[in-house]
């Protein structure tokens, strides 16, 4: 994100986000778990630009919940993650992706992202969608058959997508003018998630992607499940609570 995003991101709400804690006070051993047959493919999709490591840090927080609240549970967990900042001049490095895996596997990878760069206010949010979503290997309950695992997409991020309609402009016009430079479009997303039975959740920090979440709704339909909202009552509940509050809330809620 821009400077002036990083500047507003520096207030006393976001301070409290930020989470230090020490992994080894987590069980996250799953070795001795039987294997159930009842799949929960959970995918992090984590904008990693500057003013986003409070975030990363709260996303390590609440993954480790979530191990924590099921492991009694007769649940299959794995996690995968995509993590992305933009496209070039903007950044060097697009996305990065981590196919399925344990909880304590997946909170170590998220120990070694670090948030850098962003440039302008858009990111590449499209691009860590799709390779989030056509990158994971989900999984079947049944080798062979059409029985699909339960699929959770959590969208982290403070940036909006490229293109004007998004409501901020990008450095380099075309973008604003025609979206993100790899052409995908947020009715390319959707179809995805159809594809897949992805339910897509978005974990808000502020305002600046009101109008994406706006549009993403509209277009989503049915696939998008809920807003996380941690901008809303800073005062009563510091936002690091509700994230994982919220996150496993929504897993609940909607797993069966």
């Amino acid at each position: 994100m821009g400077q002036a995003i990083q500047l507003a991101k520096n207030t006393e709400s976001i301070q409290q986000g930020k989470t230090n804690f020490d992994i080894n006070d987590f069980d996250l051993n799953d070795s001795d778990r039987e294997d159930f047959d009842n799949y929960v493919d959970i995918l992090f999709v984590l904008e990693k630009s500057g003013s986003m490591q409070a975030y990363i840090e709260q996303a390590k927080y609440t993954i480790c919940k979530i191990v924590e609240k099921f492991k009694n549970k007769e649940y299959d967990l794995k996690f995968s993650l995509c993590t992305y900042i933009d496209h070039e001049p903007q950044s060097q490095i697009l996305t990065d992706f981590t196919d399925l895996c344990s909880g304590q596997q997946i909170v170590k990878i998220l120990h070694t992202v670090i948030a850098t760069g962003g440039g302008d206010l858009p990111e590449a949010v499209m691009d860590g969608l799709r390779d989030g979503i056509t990158k994971t290997s989900w999984r079947k309950t049944v080798i062979g058959k059409d029985e699909k695992s339960q699929r959770f997409l959590f969208h982290i991020c403070d940036a909006p997508p490229h293109g004007e309609e998004y409501g901020y402009p990008s450095i380099d016009k075309q973008w604003s003018i025609n979206g993100c430079p790899c052409g995908t479009k947020r009715e390319d997303i959707k179809n995805l998630l159809q594809l897949h039975d992805i339910q897509y959740f978005l974990i808000k920090p502020n305002d600046y992607i009101s109008k994406m979440e706006q549009l993403f709704k509209e277009c989503f339909g049915d696939y998008y499940k809920d807003t996380i909202n941690l901008c809303e009552n800073v005062q009563q509940i510091d936002s690091k609570t509700k994230m994982w509050e919220g996150v496993l809330s929504n897993i609940e809620k909607n797993v069966s």
